[in-house]
């Protein structure tokens, strides 16, 4: 951003959105034959207590996300932005858990 304003010239975007997050972890669980909805995935990354699903499954997920955010941490440092300035994220996957 320059005075309140965004440089599109410093902006990019990344192809692996939260939908490819959720098919990642969709395909795990189906080794196992367990489905589960997008919006249950959701729910578990964002720290929502679901009812009827085990602890390995939460840790699976948990795992996955992990992964994934640090896999597009580094993609980004990879095209020379550096985080010790503030950055703005945008997309459905850039929501914060609080």
């Amino acid at each position: 951003m320059e005075n309140g304003i965004i440089d599109v010239s410093s902006c990019y975007s990344l192809p692996n959105g939260i939908i490819t997050l959720i098919a990642n972890i969709q395909q795990e669980l189906l080794k196992a034959n367990i489905r589960l909805t997008e919006t249950q995935i959701q729910d578990i990354i964002i720290g929502k207590e679901p009812v009827l699903f085990e602890a390995d499954i939460k840790e699976m997920i948990k795992v996955m996300s992990e992964e994934y955010v640090e896999n597009i941490l580094a993609k980004i440092e990879e095209y020379g932005f550096e985080f010790r300035n503030p950055t703005v994220f945008t997309g459905g996957g850039s929501m914060q858990n609080e």
